[in-house]
């Protein structure tokens, strides 16, 4: 019994000391100090090259498509903290996974990809290290494959309708701004929402065609569950649900709806409270076939609705500010039957800054964790 512990509180110290070179070493991989490992060692991993949408493909069946959102990494030092976040939330599915075959997408641009691919390099050559020291079996990566695509090949296709809807669900702004929604609740608005990144979401379904499903998550997650058990939930929807989603915690829109439910002028078409709380779309399910044979999804993405979507379903005074989730949050007020709610567990907003008025939090053990610390950030 002695010798089992003594062994045991051995590879734990080990580990440990692992987990901290990790950190250590990943501070130095983009400033080519320490080990950097080569990446002509992992190329079975990747397609070394970045696709047009059009272009991306699932290697097989038996694969989940998860995409994640990198862009213009070295904006205003965003380097030095979204490629931790971004790390951190690739441990978490590597540690969640049961086996589960991942075909893993950045949507990304030509000057962020090679960054990104460097640093998964890193983490999938630490994670392999730490698997050799585990105590229960974790075949990952032996079923991932990963492919980067250009956000711009999107963003090109559908221009005209993007600026138009940062004209209508974005502030526009070139620094932060405060925004007062009530006395309790102050929100301040990044200008970061006035990239295209905020606004291809919409257009998904058109643009990789060669997928049927897509799973996509914000950066800032912590992964707690195999993500196949979420990408279950395509199953379940019934025959017009096209997009999974789970409701907003924060409050967010609570002011909005409860404006809305009380006007004369304006229509909501749910009154499930649920669905009432807007949106957090930083887990989403899309069924990208569905939605591209969606005849009433399909004419929403013209530019005449996608500005006349925001004039029925909120009112004048309320501000409209982060991009594509605003426009799902107005589209599921209209067409409610377009999506599924997702049970909360799944994206469970940690959020310091919310409406106390409105706020609904989570009582289940979370699946997904979504820390984003405080809305002013």
């Amino acid at each position: 019994m002695a010798q089992q512990t003594t062994k045991f509180l051995i590879i734990f110290l080990i580990f440990l000391l692992l987990y901290s070179q990790f950190h250590i070493s990943y501070n130095n991989i983009f400033s080519n100090q320490g080990h950097t490992p080569k990446i002509s060692e992992f190329n079975k991993y990747f397609n070394m090259k970045l696709l047009n949408a059009d272009e991306i493909k699932s290697p097989g069946s038996e694969f989940i498509n998860v995409a994640l959102i990198m862009c213009s990494v070295e904006v205003d030092n965003v380097l030095e903290g979204i490629m931790p976040t971004l790390a951190r939330l690739i441990m978490s599915i590597f540690e969640s996974s049961k086996g589960t075959s991942i075909n893993l997408i950045f949507i990304t641009d030509k000057d962020s990809w090679r960054k990104v691919l460097r640093l998964m390099v890193y983490v999938i050559e630490k994670f392999q290290i730490f698997s050799s020291f585990r105590m229960k079996e974790n075949n990952i990566l032996e079923n991932l494959y990963i492919q980067f695509v250009d956000v711009n090949s999107i963003a090109k296709e559908y221009r005209i309708e993007i600026d138009v809807m940062k004209n209508v669900y974005s502030m526009n702004v070139k620094k932060d701004v405060q925004v007062m929604y009530n006395d309790t609740f102050t929100v301040v608005i990044s200008p970061k929402y006035s990239k295209d990144l905020f606004y291809v979401g919409p257009f998904y379904g058109n643009c990789m065609k060669n997928l049927d499903r897509l799973l996509v998550l914000d950066v800032d997650l912590e992964v707690k569950e195999d993500l196949g058990g979420l990408y279950k939930y395509f199953n379940q929807m019934d025959s017009e649900e096209i997009i999974g989603v789970v409701a907003d915690h924060s409050g967010y829109y609570g002011y909005a709806a409860s404006k809305m439910k009380n006007s004369t002028e304006y229509k909501l078409n749910t009154k499930d409270e649920e669905r009432l709380r807007g949106f957090n779309t930083g887990v989403v399910l899309y069924n990208l076939e569905k939605i591209r044979a969606s005849e009433l999804y399909q004419a929403q993405l013209t530019t005449e609705r996608l500005v006349k979507l925001r004039h029925e379903m909120m009112l004048p005074d309320i501000v409209l500010s982060v991009g594509d989730q605003d426009w799902f949050t107005c589209l599921s007020w209209k067409y409610p039957q377009l999506f599924k709610i997702l049970p909360c567990e799944w994206n469970v907003q940690r959020v310091d800054n919310i409406n106390d008025k409105y706020y609904v939090g989570c009582n289940q053990t979370a699946k997904i964790n979504h820390i984003f610390g405080s809305m002013n950030n």
